[in-house]
């Protein structure tokens, strides 16, 4: 059962993801693709409780402050 849930929500997130992308304009999605990774790193310490050293937090929040630079208008 969790297996089955676990792969309904992984097609419905794909799909949702396609669709945004047909949504949104080319440059906030490309950055949004780029921000990605980092937020990963954020969800799973705050989600699964992953530790995560000063080292990667600290690549992480300079991914961040690059992403900002990107997207600023």
């Amino acid at each position: 059962l969790n297996h089955i849930a676990r792969g309904v929500v992984g097609v419905c997130a794909m799909g949702l993801g396609f669709f945004a992308l047909t949504r949104l304009p080319l440059p906030e999605a490309i950055t949004l693709n780029y921000a990605q990774p980092l937020l990963v790193v954020v969800f799973s310490s705050i989600f699964l409780g992953e530790a995560i050293r000063v080292y990667r937090w600290s690549a992480v929040a300079v991914g961040l402050l690059g992403v900002l630079v990107i997207s600023w208008p």
